[in-house]
């Protein structure tokens, strides 16, 4: 009877834990993906300014040159996608003393214009 009670009180144990695991664990990950997808706009930002260093603008094309210097990076379809695998937007434009840069993840929802988006903003001095 006792030994009974034991394993009992055990299974009841794990199971508490298991269900505040599977509560936990996506709220986690959410966490990690967010962490990821800001590490690749990170190398993305630093393609884009060794880039710039040395090409014109009209002749950049930041998917391809990220994919030959951080072939880490996840693609799809031609794309570079975010810790979720959505398609992340990359803009570029000239502004008076330089570029604006913006990197844009549409987040976990995998929509752009929503409350979960990631968004980098870089000014890059001109250097020619």
């Amino acid at each position: 009877m006792k030994i009974g009670l034991q394993w009992l009180f055990l299974v009841a144990a794990l199971a508490i834990v298991l269900v505040a695991f599977a509560i936990i664990q996506p709220r986690f990950m959410n966490h990690v993906n967010r962490a990821r997808t800001f590490d690749y706009m990170g190398e993305i930002y630093v393609t884009i300014t060794r880039t710039l260093e040395t090409q014109p603008l009209k002749e950049y094309d930041a998917v391809s040159e990220a994919r030959k210097i951080f072939p880490s990076l996840p693609v799809s379809n031609g794309a570079i996608v975010d810790a979720w695998g959505n398609p992340m937007r990359i803009s570029i434009e000239r502004i008076k003393d330089g570029f604006h840069v913006t990197l844009t993840s549409a987040g976990r929802d995998g929509v752009f214009g929503t409350k979960d988006d990631l968004v980098e903003n870089y000014m890059l001095p001109d250097t020619k």
